[in-house]
Protein backbone atom coordinates (compact mmCIF):
# COMPACT_ATOMS: atom_id res chain seq x y z
CA UNK A 1 0.00 0.00 0.00
CA UNK A 2 2.83 2.17 0.67
CA UNK A 3 4.11 1.62 -2.77
CA UNK A 4 0.81 2.50 -4.29
CA UNK A 5 0.53 5.58 -2.17
CA UNK A 6 4.04 6.66 -3.01
CA UNK A 7 3.45 6.02 -6.69
CA UNK A 8 0.22 7.95 -6.66
CA UNK A 9 1.88 10.91 -4.93
CA UNK A 10 4.71 10.93 -7.44
CA UNK A 11 2.24 10.68 -10.29
CA UNK A 12 0.22 13.55 -8.86
CA UNK A 13 3.29 15.79 -8.74
CA UNK A 14 4.30 14.82 -12.24
CA UNK A 15 0.90 15.47 -13.67
CA UNK A 16 0.20 18.58 -11.58
CA UNK A 17 3.37 20.49 -12.57
CA UNK A 18 3.16 22.40 -15.84
CA UNK A 19 5.21 21.23 -18.78
CA UNK A 20 7.78 23.77 -20.07
CA UNK A 21 8.98 22.07 -23.17
CA UNK A 22 8.27 23.26 -26.71
CA UNK A 23 8.29 21.48 -29.96
CA UNK A 24 10.36 23.03 -32.79
CA UNK A 25 8.12 23.69 -35.73
CA UNK A 26 9.94 24.23 -38.99
CA UNK A 27 8.16 25.46 -42.08
CA UNK A 28 10.65 25.49 -44.98
CA UNK A 29 8.35 27.46 -47.30
CA UNK A 30 7.81 30.25 -44.73
CA UNK A 31 11.53 30.35 -43.91
CA UNK A 32 12.40 30.72 -47.61
CA UNK A 33 9.77 33.45 -48.03
CA UNK A 34 11.16 35.33 -45.00
CA UNK A 35 14.70 35.17 -46.42
CA UNK A 36 13.54 36.48 -49.81
CA UNK A 37 11.59 39.32 -48.15
CA UNK A 38 14.58 40.19 -45.97
CA UNK A 39 16.88 40.27 -49.02
CA UNK A 40 14.47 42.57 -50.89
CA UNK A 41 14.22 44.92 -47.89
CA UNK A 42 18.00 44.95 -47.55
CA UNK A 43 18.40 45.81 -51.25
CA UNK A 44 15.77 48.57 -50.94
CA UNK A 45 17.54 49.99 -47.85
CA UNK A 46 20.84 49.99 -49.79
CA UNK A 47 19.21 51.88 -52.67
CA UNK A 48 17.76 54.43 -50.24
CA UNK A 49 21.20 54.81 -48.65
CA UNK A 50 22.73 55.53 -52.09
CA UNK A 51 20.07 58.19 -52.76
CA UNK A 52 20.68 59.78 -49.35
CA UNK A 53 24.45 59.71 -49.94
CA UNK A 54 24.00 61.42 -53.31
CA UNK A 55 21.75 64.03 -51.68
CA UNK A 56 24.37 64.62 -48.99
CA UNK A 57 27.06 65.10 -51.65
CA UNK A 58 24.88 67.57 -53.55
CA UNK A 59 24.13 69.50 -50.35
CA UNK A 60 27.84 69.58 -49.46
CA UNK A 61 28.70 70.94 -52.90
CA UNK A 62 25.92 73.53 -52.62
CA UNK A 63 27.18 74.59 -49.21
CA UNK A 64 30.74 74.93 -50.53
CA UNK A 65 29.47 77.01 -53.44
CA UNK A 66 27.46 79.19 -51.03
CA UNK A 67 30.58 79.72 -48.91
CA UNK A 68 32.57 80.75 -51.96
CA UNK A 69 29.86 83.11 -53.17
CA UNK A 70 29.40 84.53 -49.67
CA UNK A 71 33.15 85.10 -49.37
CA UNK A 72 33.21 86.70 -52.81
CA UNK A 73 30.33 89.01 -51.88
CA UNK A 74 32.04 90.02 -48.63
CA UNK A 75 35.31 90.63 -50.46
CA UNK A 76 33.49 92.62 -53.14
CA UNK A 77 31.75 94.82 -50.56
CA UNK A 78 35.01 95.53 -48.79
CA UNK A 79 36.78 96.25 -52.09
CA UNK A 80 33.95 98.62 -53.00
CA UNK A 81 34.33 100.40 -49.66
CA UNK A 82 38.10 100.71 -50.15
CA UNK A 83 37.64 102.04 -53.69
CA UNK A 84 34.97 104.49 -52.54
CA UNK A 85 37.31 105.73 -49.81
CA UNK A 86 40.13 106.05 -52.34
CA UNK A 87 37.84 108.09 -54.60
CA UNK A 88 36.87 110.41 -51.75
CA UNK A 89 40.53 110.96 -50.92
CA UNK A 90 41.36 111.72 -54.55
CA UNK A 91 38.49 114.19 -54.74
CA UNK A 92 39.64 116.00 -51.60
CA UNK A 93 43.23 116.08 -52.84
CA UNK A 94 42.21 117.39 -56.25
CA UNK A 95 40.12 120.13 -54.63
CA UNK A 96 42.90 121.07 -52.24
CA UNK A 97 45.60 121.10 -54.92
CA UNK A 98 43.59 123.50 -57.07
CA UNK A 99 42.84 126.09 -54.35
CA UNK A 100 43.20 129.74 -55.23
CA UNK A 101 42.60 131.25 -51.80
CA UNK A 102 46.19 130.90 -50.57
CA UNK A 103 48.23 133.68 -49.02
CA UNK A 104 51.72 132.18 -48.78
CA UNK A 105 53.11 130.12 -51.61
CA UNK A 106 55.71 128.37 -49.41
CA UNK A 107 53.04 127.17 -46.95
CA UNK A 108 50.85 126.00 -49.80
CA UNK A 109 53.78 124.15 -51.43
CA UNK A 110 54.52 122.36 -48.13
CA UNK A 111 50.81 121.56 -47.79
CA UNK A 112 50.54 120.09 -51.30
CA UNK A 113 53.73 118.06 -50.70
CA UNK A 114 52.13 116.50 -47.60
CA UNK A 115 48.96 115.79 -49.62
CA UNK A 116 51.02 114.16 -52.38
CA UNK A 117 52.83 111.98 -49.84
CA UNK A 118 49.53 110.84 -48.35
CA UNK A 119 48.13 110.08 -51.80
CA UNK A 120 51.27 108.12 -52.78
CA UNK A 121 50.77 105.93 -49.71
CA UNK A 122 47.15 105.50 -50.66
CA UNK A 123 48.08 104.52 -54.24
CA UNK A 124 50.48 101.91 -52.83
CA UNK A 125 47.53 100.50 -50.87
CA UNK A 126 45.46 100.54 -54.07
CA UNK A 127 48.17 98.57 -55.92
CA UNK A 128 48.24 96.04 -53.09
CA UNK A 129 44.45 95.76 -53.29
CA UNK A 130 44.64 95.12 -57.01
CA UNK A 131 47.18 92.33 -56.38
CA UNK A 132 45.07 90.77 -53.64
CA UNK A 133 41.90 90.52 -55.71
CA UNK A 134 43.79 88.96 -58.61
CA UNK A 135 42.56 85.39 -59.21
CA UNK A 136 46.16 84.31 -59.87
CA UNK A 137 47.04 84.84 -56.20
CA UNK A 138 46.43 81.66 -54.22
CA UNK A 139 44.63 82.81 -51.04
CA UNK A 140 41.54 81.79 -49.19
CA UNK A 141 38.63 84.22 -49.05
CA UNK A 142 39.25 84.69 -45.34
CA UNK A 143 42.88 85.70 -45.93
CA UNK A 144 41.84 88.11 -48.67
CA UNK A 145 39.13 89.62 -46.48
CA UNK A 146 41.56 90.11 -43.59
CA UNK A 147 44.04 91.95 -45.81
CA UNK A 148 41.27 94.05 -47.38
CA UNK A 149 39.99 95.00 -43.91
CA UNK A 150 43.52 95.99 -42.91
CA UNK A 151 43.81 98.08 -46.09
CA UNK A 152 40.47 99.71 -45.32
CA UNK A 153 41.68 100.65 -41.84
CA UNK A 154 44.95 101.99 -43.27
CA UNK A 155 43.12 104.07 -45.87
CA UNK A 156 40.77 105.45 -43.21
CA UNK A 157 43.80 106.51 -41.18
CA UNK A 158 45.27 108.16 -44.28
CA UNK A 159 41.98 109.93 -44.94
CA UNK A 160 41.92 111.18 -41.35
CA UNK A 161 45.48 112.42 -41.81
CA UNK A 162 44.45 114.16 -45.04
CA UNK A 163 41.49 115.84 -43.33
CA UNK A 164 43.67 116.87 -40.39
CA UNK A 165 46.21 118.44 -42.74
CA UNK A 166 43.41 120.28 -44.55
CA UNK A 167 42.05 121.60 -41.26
CA UNK A 168 45.54 122.66 -40.16
CA UNK A 169 46.21 124.42 -43.46
CA UNK A 170 42.80 126.13 -43.35
CA UNK A 171 43.51 127.37 -39.82
CA UNK A 172 46.93 128.75 -40.80
CA UNK A 173 45.63 130.20 -44.06
CA UNK A 174 42.68 131.88 -42.30
CA UNK A 175 45.03 133.30 -39.66
CA UNK A 176 47.27 134.75 -42.37
CA UNK A 177 44.19 136.22 -44.10
CA UNK A 178 43.15 137.94 -40.85
CA UNK A 179 46.65 139.24 -40.23
CA UNK A 180 46.79 140.58 -43.79
CA UNK A 181 43.36 142.15 -43.34
CA UNK A 182 44.45 143.80 -40.08
CA UNK A 183 47.61 145.15 -41.71
CA UNK A 184 45.62 146.58 -44.60
CA UNK A 185 43.14 148.23 -42.18
CA UNK A 186 45.98 149.98 -40.31
CA UNK A 187 47.44 151.38 -43.51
Amino acid sequence: MRRIFLCSVIMTFCLATPAFSQFVVSDPALTQLSQITWAKELKQAYEQFKVLDNSRNILTESLDLYRKVSGLIQNSKMVLNVLKLQGEMLKISATECSRTDIYTQEGYNAYTKVLNDIMEESITSFDLLRTIISPDLKMTDGERLKIIIDLDAKLRAQQDKLLDERARFNTVNDAIKRIAALKSDKS
